[in-house]
């Protein structure tokens, strides 16, 4: 055998490429983008708006902070700043959760006037029904005018503490009695006489509505009471971008909110319509009609259509109970 076998080349073995790995808070930054797409418009419709922030807030990575001892540091964002001080969160270890909950949510809040109506905006709350504006207006019984209206509804025309039936807390009058009194464990007298009066009603209630209930009573062991008749249960839908006013009939704003709103409510809409469109990727397996999500579809990917009678995926909702309310079978 000629040759030799040390100058054999080895084989040359490819290196595995990873696929780029999307960040954890992927959502988060596609979100922020949003905002602040949304915040250029809005100061292209109104430029003199103001933040309510020295340095408007959009997200900066302004400190580094470690976690855990032996962990690298993580990024802390000026959101995540201005929640903690709003809120007073300590900056223990075991108040980090909650300071990267509040700072997911902060945001900065900006307020213009415009025909002698100040309104504000929270980017937040962009995708709401009220899209994140509010507008405000004057209480008629106290006079207050720091009252703030989410824009989907005309003004208010009292502010809370004059809306208020329990009265106010002695010891926190920023409170009504019925809050301090069930949130707060206050006792203190005006919230212990609301309390007194709210059972005597409860009570009161109560034997008026067991004396309509109570035919008749042969003794005191022995009562004939009526049973009432078994209705349907109401089914209560969420309001979808389909039947919620859109802005063009909030006729209580200036013509140029509306107009601003409605610009705003076009570009979300279609913002969310593409992904929408990207979620409903699935198919009847015996018609092939696509565009369904995968609880639309039974457990054998079958649509209404092809199998009404299915017990798939959409069971427990209330409209699944209420359409086959007739297909029970309880056995006593």
């Amino acid at each position: 055998m000629s040759g030799d076998s040390s100058a054999v080349e080895a084989p040359v073995i490819p290196t595995r490429v990873e696929p780029p790995v999307a960040p954890q808070n992927a959502w988060l930054e596609e979100r922020q983008h949003l905002e602040r797409q949304l915040i250029e418009q809005l100061k292209a419709s109104f430029p003199q708006v103001i933040p309510n922030h020295a340095r408007p807030l959009n997200g900066t990575v302004v400190e580094k902070r470690a976690t855990d001892p032996g962990k690298p540091l993580r990024d802390v964002t000026d959101y995540e700043l201005a929640g903690a001080r709003t809120f007073d969160i300590p900056r223990g270890p075991e108040f980090i959760g909650e300071r990267i909950a509040y700072g997911q949510r902060i945001r900065q809040v900006w307020s213009w006037a415009t025909r002698g109506r100040r309104f504000r905006y929270n980017e937040w709350w962009a995708t709401y029904s009220h899209y994140g504006y509010q507008h405000q207006s004057k209480c008629v019984a106290c006079g207050d005018d720091d009252i703030w209206t989410n824009c989907d509804q005309p003004a208010q025309q009292r502010c809370r503490k004059c809306r208020w039936t329990s009265g106010a807390c002695s010891d926190n009058p920023k409170v009504a009695c019925a809050t301090a009194y069930t949130r707060h464990q206050c006792r203190c007298e005006s919230c212990r006489k609301w309390n007194t009066d709210a059972v005597r009603q409860r009570r009161a209630r109560k034997r008026a509505k067991a004396k309509e209930t109570c035919t008749s009573v042969l003794s005191r062991s022995n009562k004939v009471i009526s049973t009432p008749e078994l209705t349907t249960p109401v089914v209560l839908r969420t309001k979808n971008a389909g039947t919620r006013p859109e802005p063009e009939t909030w006729t209580w704003l200036p013509i140029e909110a509306r107009d601003h709103i409605a610009r705003h409510a076009v570009f979300v809409h279609a913002h969310y319509a593409g992904k929408e469109a990207a979620r409903r990727k699935c198919f009847c397996r015996k018609c092939k009609k696509h565009g369904f999500l995968r609880e639309e579809l039974s457990e054998n990917w079958l649509c209404v259509q092809c199998d009404p009678n299915r017990r798939g995926l959409a069971t427990g909702c209330a409209e699944y109970m209420n359409d086959t309310r007739d297909q029970l079978n309880i056995v006593t």
